[in-house]
Order: C-alpha cells, then sequence, then structure tokens
C-alpha cells in the first residue's frame, strides 16, 4: 500500500480540546484541534481515525501564533497507553526513521505539561531514543503554531483499518536497536501473555489456568513487568506465543526474527480482533485467532461498553484447553 506524505508550506497546529457535550455533537469525535493548511482547511490525512472513523474534528486558529522556521515533521497524538502509543504515536515512522529536524505531537489535554524528558515513561523513553534520537527533538502542540514547513505522512497503522509491510518493518528496526538478537538463535520457547497480574481488565480463573499451562510447557510471563527489550527477546526467541488478546501482542511487531505461531483469543469480543489480525499479517506471523468470551463480570453499566469501563471478563477455559490441544501445542 503507497502512502502519501505531504509537504505543507505555512501550515497551522492548534492544540486539542476535548469537545463539548450537548445535542448534535458527533458522539465519535474524541479531540478538536489538528493540523490546518496555509488555507485554513483541516488537513484530512493528518486525523485521528479508527476503524474508519474520524476521532479529530478541526478548530480555528488563533491569530496569535507561534512561529516554527524551517523545516518540521508531523508525529501525531501522544497516548500514554502502550499499545495506542506504538500503534498510533508511532503510526508514522515508516516515514519519520532516520529524518532529521525537530517533530512535533499533538498532546491531549489531561496529559501534564513540562519537559518531555521528565513526563515519558521508561518504555517510551526508549522507543523515543530507538526512533529519534533524543527526547530533545519533541515538541508538542500547546499553543497555536506555524511552520515554515510541515512534512505529514499518512498514517503506517490506523486501528481497525491497516497496518502496512513498511510501517511494521520500520518498528522491527526500532526493536532490533532496543534489544538485539541475541548471537545464538532460539526458537523454542512457548509463551503465554499473562493478564492475572493486572489490576484491571483481568480474566477471571487465569491465574488458576496458568497452573495447567506451567505443566503443559507453558513459559508464562507477565510482559507489564518486564523491560522491554526482554519483551523483544522473548517473542524472537519463541516458537508459539498464546494469551488473551491485548497491548502485549503488539510487541511482535518489533522482533527481528518473527517466527512464532501468534494463538490469540478474543478478551471481550471477536469483532475487535481486527487490529490483531492486521499487525500480524504485515508482519507476516502465522496465527490463529479464537473467541471464547463469556461476558462480562460485572455486567457494564447501561449506555457504557465493557472495553471502556476496563472490566474483568469471563472465558470459556475448557474450550481454551480444546483449542490449545487440537493445535499440537
Amino acid at each position: 500500500m503507497l502512502l502519501a506524505v505531504d509537504l505543507l508550506g505555512g501550515a497551522v497546529a492548534t492544540p486539542l480540546e476535548r469537545p463539548e457535550p450537548g445535542a448534535g455533537s458527533d458522539p465519535h469525535i474524541r479531540f478538536v484541534g489538528g493540523i490546518l493548511d496555509a488555507a485554513g482547511a483541516p488537513h484530512l490525512a493528518s486525523r485521528l481515525t479508527r476503524r474508519g472513523i474520524a476521532l479529530q474534528a478541526p478548530s480555528p486558529a488563533a491569530i496569535d501564533r507561534l512561529q516554527c522556521p524551517g523545516r518540521w515533521l508531523y508525529g501525531g497524538i501522544w497516548f500514554d497507553h502502550y499499545g495506542h502509543f506504538l500503534l498510533e504515536t508511532l503510526a508514522r515512522a515508516w516515514h519519520l526513521a532516520d529524518l532529521p529536524g525537530p517533530v512535533v505531537f499533538h498532546r491531549r489535554p489531561e496529559q501534564p505539561g513540562g519537559p518531555i524528558a521528565a513526563t515519558m515513561s521508561g518504555w517510551q523513553t526508549e522507543l523515543v531514543n530507538a526512533l529519534f534520537g533524543t527526547p530533545s527533538r519533541i515538541h508538542f502542540v500547546t499553543s497555536t503554531m506555524e511552520f515554515e514547513e510541515l512534512v505529514v505522512a499518512e498514517a503506517g497503522c490506523v486501528l481497525g483499518d491497516r497496518c502496512t509491510t513498511d510501517q511494521a518493518d520500520a518498528l522491527a528496526r526500532i526493536g532490533t536497536r532496543i534489544a538485539a538478537p541475541a548471537p545464538v538463535e532460539r526458537n523454542d520457547r512457548k509463551l503465554w501473555l499473562s493478564r492475572s497480574a493486572l489490576t484491571r481488565g483481568c480474566v477471571i480463573g487465569e491465574r488458576d489456568f496458568e497452573t495447567d499451562l506451567a505443566a503443559a510447557g507453558f513459559e508464562v510471563i507477565h510482559p507489564e513487568a518486564m523491560p522491554l527489550a526482554a519483551q523483544i527477546r522473548a517473542f524472537d526467541e519463541a516458537r508459539l506465543v498464546a494469551g488473551f488478546t491485548g497491548s502485549a501482542f503488539h510487541t511482535a511487531l518489533m522482533a527481528g526474527r518473527r517466527r512464532a505461531e501468534l494463538v490469540h483469543f478474543a478478551r471481550f469480543t471477536a469483532a475487535n480482533d481486527k487490529t490483531f489480525e492486521l499487525c500480524a499479517a504485515a508482519a507476516a506471523y502465522p496465527s490463529q485467532f479464537h473467541d471464547c468470551f463469556l461476558g462480562f463480570l460485572p455486567a457494564p453499566p447501561a449506555g457504557t461498553s465493557g472495553f471502556a469501563a476496563a472490566l474483568d471478563v469471563r472465558q470459556d477455559f475448557t474450550a481454551v484447553r480444546r483449542i490449545l490441544h487440537d493445535s499440537g501445542v
């Protein structure tokens, strides 16, 4: 898939705000603000979209503007959630990798201000250093900014819509900079990506199920407790990685060897597997996708989704066992 790269002269960036609730408002819009071209028209390819739906609406530019001379690179929206950072904040890595110059991101309204290096987590620092060399290149849109030139590439990954091979390859290069493959190749680890130690979004009964997995030769790992390099290396060294879908599976994009078979069990509904399918295909992983979801516990409040509420879920572990057994793992 060929993606576009636009060089915008006189482009303007307005800071993000949350939309005002009320009758007639678009329920899909999460952010108001973004990139405008020199004529004041919204730049559509820079917007955050998911599953073909725009989550971002334009806002008018202020008269007072911070002037930004030279050529700048646009990154996207800065997220602090691991999966959204990897897939959306770094969605333009396919083009930005190794390009010089300052990089500007939109920051969500509720994110803290201050120096970028002081607000990043450890894994964010590793990813930024691997892609951009240093956090000092990162700037945030905190007031209206006008650029002499702004380079805006299409996103190589859009949740539920696409993950291109070029984007997957760019993330693999980032992963190699963080965790160089061991000189002695392994391809024998059988991993289960556990959610049992998380404080929300857990799978009820998973901890007991892991006893059976260990007896069957699985290595149960808790990715959130591991250094990023160790997570990447685990995918490099695995012949099989299984678990309930979540952000930990996206680390597979940063592995250089990509020989493992990925066995995904939908955490809450198979309809949300599309992004995992796209990422696995872009990185050429042999993959399976299964749905053993039984329901939320407790049931989500009316008018909300279980995902948004980060509720715990129930799974049919008998079916999970059968699928693993029938797959010969």
